[in-house]
Protein backbone atom coordinates (compact mmCIF):
# COMPACT_ATOMS: atom_id res chain seq x y z
CA UNK A 1 0.00 0.00 0.00
CA UNK A 2 1.54 3.32 -1.35
CA UNK A 3 2.33 6.11 1.76
CA UNK A 4 2.26 9.81 1.68
CA UNK A 5 5.34 9.96 4.65
CA UNK A 6 7.55 11.82 2.47
CA UNK A 7 5.61 14.26 1.36
CA UNK A 8 4.19 14.54 4.79
CA UNK A 9 7.87 15.13 6.45
CA UNK A 10 8.47 17.41 3.54
CA UNK A 11 5.73 19.99 4.46
CA UNK A 12 6.32 19.43 8.34
CA UNK A 13 8.82 22.40 8.24
CA UNK A 14 6.35 25.06 6.53
CA UNK A 15 3.83 23.90 8.77
CA UNK A 16 5.78 24.65 11.59
CA UNK A 17 6.50 27.55 10.18
CA UNK A 18 2.84 29.01 9.22
CA UNK A 19 2.42 29.12 13.10
CA UNK A 20 5.34 31.49 13.53
CA UNK A 21 4.12 33.31 10.97
CA UNK A 22 1.75 34.64 13.62
CA UNK A 23 4.32 36.87 15.28
CA UNK A 24 5.68 38.65 12.46
CA UNK A 25 4.21 41.90 13.25
CA UNK A 26 2.96 42.86 10.03
CA UNK A 27 2.27 41.58 6.54
CA UNK A 28 5.28 42.85 4.92
CA UNK A 29 7.19 41.12 7.19
CA UNK A 30 5.14 37.73 6.50
CA UNK A 31 5.52 38.29 2.94
CA UNK A 32 9.69 38.70 3.38
CA UNK A 33 9.88 35.34 5.44
CA UNK A 34 7.44 33.35 3.26
CA UNK A 35 10.29 34.37 -0.09
CA UNK A 36 12.94 33.29 2.79
CA UNK A 37 12.06 30.46 3.03
CA UNK A 38 11.18 29.76 -0.89
CA UNK A 39 14.58 30.46 -1.46
CA UNK A 40 15.61 28.20 1.37
CA UNK A 41 14.05 25.57 0.06
CA UNK A 42 14.78 25.86 -3.60
CA UNK A 43 18.40 25.57 -2.51
CA UNK A 44 17.64 22.74 -0.72
CA UNK A 45 16.19 21.58 -3.66
CA UNK A 46 19.06 22.08 -5.95
CA UNK A 47 21.31 20.16 -3.33
CA UNK A 48 22.82 23.15 -1.47
CA UNK A 49 23.15 24.53 1.67
CA UNK A 50 20.57 26.51 2.46
CA UNK A 51 22.10 28.83 4.79
CA UNK A 52 25.29 28.46 2.89
CA UNK A 53 23.74 29.57 -0.02
CA UNK A 54 22.01 32.43 1.47
CA UNK A 55 25.00 33.65 3.21
CA UNK A 56 27.03 33.67 0.21
CA UNK A 57 24.67 35.44 -2.05
CA UNK A 58 23.79 37.64 0.48
CA UNK A 59 27.99 38.31 0.79
CA UNK A 60 28.37 38.94 -3.03
CA UNK A 61 25.37 41.09 -3.09
CA UNK A 62 26.83 43.73 -0.04
CA UNK A 63 30.33 43.28 -2.22
CA UNK A 64 29.14 44.83 -5.24
CA UNK A 65 27.82 41.90 -7.16
CA UNK A 66 26.21 43.29 -10.68
CA UNK A 67 22.73 43.25 -10.88
CA UNK A 68 23.02 42.31 -14.82
CA UNK A 69 24.40 39.13 -13.80
CA UNK A 70 22.07 38.26 -10.95
CA UNK A 71 21.21 35.09 -13.10
CA UNK A 72 24.59 33.99 -11.90
CA UNK A 73 23.28 33.37 -8.12
CA UNK A 74 20.43 31.21 -8.97
CA UNK A 75 20.38 28.05 -6.76
CA UNK A 76 20.72 26.25 -10.17
CA UNK A 77 23.36 28.05 -11.57
CA UNK A 78 25.52 28.56 -8.08
CA UNK A 79 27.39 25.30 -7.82
CA UNK A 80 28.03 23.89 -4.33
CA UNK A 81 31.74 24.87 -4.26
CA UNK A 82 31.30 28.36 -5.55
CA UNK A 83 29.95 28.71 -1.90
CA UNK A 84 32.80 30.18 -0.15
CA UNK A 85 31.37 31.65 2.74
CA UNK A 86 31.94 29.57 5.59
CA UNK A 87 28.65 29.09 7.77
CA UNK A 88 29.28 29.25 11.75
Amino acid sequence: MPDNNLAERLLRGIAVTRKNFLFLGSDAGGERAAVTYTIAETAKLNGLNAEAYITTVLDRLAKGHLASKIEDLLPWTLSPKAQAVTVR
